[in-house]
């Protein structure tokens, strides 16, 4: 699938560990510089609802890219959302 959506975080390669595929397969995703939604939270305390909003919506955005796709996360929690707070505002994955 050719796919890119700035709030989902990039597939680079997705294989089995071994030629007969007995052992697990694997996902090498792109790297962002950031931390989990859990962790941030936990470090400086709960995101005040102005700012919480645009965060939420780019996630939003990037599951209903995903979803039209016939994509589905299955395991959505804070501690799998990448955020990443700089001078442009959250920047998520």
């Amino acid at each position: 699938i050719d796919f890119s959506d700035p709030a989902v975080i990039r597939v680079r390669d997705a294989e089995f560990a071994d030629r007969a595929a007995r052992r697990g397969p694997y996902l090498v995703m792109e790297y962002f510089p950031g931390s989990s939604l859990a962790g941030y939270v936990g470090e400086p305390g709960p995101i005040p609802p102005a700012e919480l909003l645009p965060l939420a919506r780019q996630v939003a955005a990037g599951l209903a890219r995903v979803h039209r796709l016939d994509i589905l996360h299955r395991d959505l929690k804070p501690d799998n959302v990448l955020v990443r707070r700089d001078a442009d505002g959250w920047q998520v994955r």
